[in-house]
């Protein structure tokens, strides 16, 4: 049931699409974007190797789904020496500089 009355105050051109096509849409971009996050993860390296020949692929497969994306601008901190670490952090586009200090 609705949990609200939406009246039109005025004349309104409405656009409306019915739950079915909605979740259908919704399913088909949920995979997109899945398929999307596997293969950038193909292309994750630590060290020498790719993270698809460490992790199973079931593994990766829950990476992908938890994994989600993040806009930074440039020059904006991602992470500072000292805090926990409690993300694993990709780099889909772009570059970043490392800095540590002794």
């Amino acid at each position: 049931p609705r949990t609200a009355t939406v009246r039109a105050r005025e004349d309104c051109d409405l656009w409306f699409m019915d739950r079915r096509a909605f979740r259908a849409i919704m399913a088909r971009h949920k995979r997109k974007r899945l398929n999307m996050k596997l293969m950038l993860l193909e292309k994750v390296k630590i060290h020498d190797k790719k993270l698809v020949d460490i992790l199973k692929p079931h593994e990766v497969h829950s990476v992908a789904m938890a994994a989600t994306f993040k806009e930074y601008s440039q020059g904006q901190v991602i992470v500072r020496q000292g805090d926990v670490g409690d993300a694993f952090y990709m780099i889909e586009n772009g570059n970043v500089d490392v800095y540590i200090r002794e």
